[in-house]
């Protein structure tokens, strides 16, 4: 199998996501986790609908709006770098990872430029404040801050840390050519999520003497760097001019999908949520 640096740091990414990732800890979500799971479910099918009724009005292929929908306003840079080449081949669009890697980069602008005014609105409309602090104390700006202990970043550390993300990603690539024999199409990074999350929670119970590197600085690092030069790559190599076609739909769709976005989050999350302090600044940053 072979990769470009920017695949490969991509795969490098996702595993790391996957091994930071225990499914015990969803336990301690309780029900509101689940709540969210099925809301976050249902507007990925917002978004796609939202994504392809815009494209049809401009003229493209349906399933362009995917590219402008979900693939890249959840999944991001990532999951729009996979999924582009896929549309492009079935559908004959040209830059189709252009496309999603421009929706996610202006996904994450709006994200920012809306995210903490809803925030504000939110606290503010059900007199929210954190526990232990009123309401008045929240609006001058007060925030917790929970003091944790981190591990140095140690050769010995970072070499324990690329051992798991490597074994997670031969079983991921295992399990991909599984997958494609069975012509099931499936970008590769998504196995080796999947078995990163496998070994973080599995491996530290049947071997104990074994510490998963789940959280660790070291792991954190490698995460940073992975996404930061794949961002790096994915941004320096966008051709803007190339999407100038694609201009009038690609504006007008994200504009359709940051109200639909904040709609959602103002007649349902919020509620959803039970609508406490948490819950409403955690849209500082807006999954658009």
């Amino acid at each position: 199998m072979i990769f470009s640096g920017r695949d490969a740091l991509l795969v490098y990414f996702f595993t790391t996501i996957g091994l930071n990732a225990k499914l015990f800890d969803l336990l301690k979500g309780g029900p509101i986790l689940a709540v969210l799971f099925g809301l976050t479910i249902a507007f990925m099918f917002v978004q796609i609908l939202v994504g392809m009724l815009g494209a049809t009005f401009w003229g493209l292929p349906p399933k362009v709006g995917v590219m402008m929908g979900t693939a890249a306003l959840i999944g991001g840079h990532g999951t729009a770098i996979a999924c582009g080449p896929v549309v492009a081949k079935q559908d004959g669009v040209v830059g189709a990872v252009k496309l999603g890697s421009a929706t996610a980069t202006l996904g994450l602008i709006v994200a920012i430029l809306l995210g903490s005014p809803i925030a504000r609105v939110l606290i503010y409309r059900h007199d929210l404040a954190p526990a232990g602090l009123d309401a008045g104390d929240t609006a001058d700006g007060a925030d917790i801050q929970a003091a944790t202990a981190h591990d140095p970043i140690t050769n010995s550390a970072l070499m324990e840390s690329l051992l798991w993300i490597h074994v997670a990603m031969m079983i991921g690539f295992g399990i991909h050519e599984s997958l494609v024999a069975a012509n099931v199409n499936l970008p590769v990074f998504v196995p080796c999520l999947l078995a990163g999350i496998l070994l973080s929670t599995l491996v530290p119970k049947v071997m104990r003497h074994w510490r998963s590197p789940a959280g660790t600085p070291a792991m954190a690092r490698i995460s940073d760097f992975s996404l930061s030069v794949l961002l790096a790559i994915s941004l320096m190599s966008m051709q803007l001019w190339a999407l100038a076609s694609n201009a009038g739909g690609l504006v007008t769709t994200l504009t359709r999908q940051a109200m639909a976005t904040v709609a959602f989050i103002l007649l349902f999350v919020i509620r959803a949520a039970e609508q406490n302090y948490i819950a409403a600044s955690s849209h500082r940053v807006l999954p658009v």
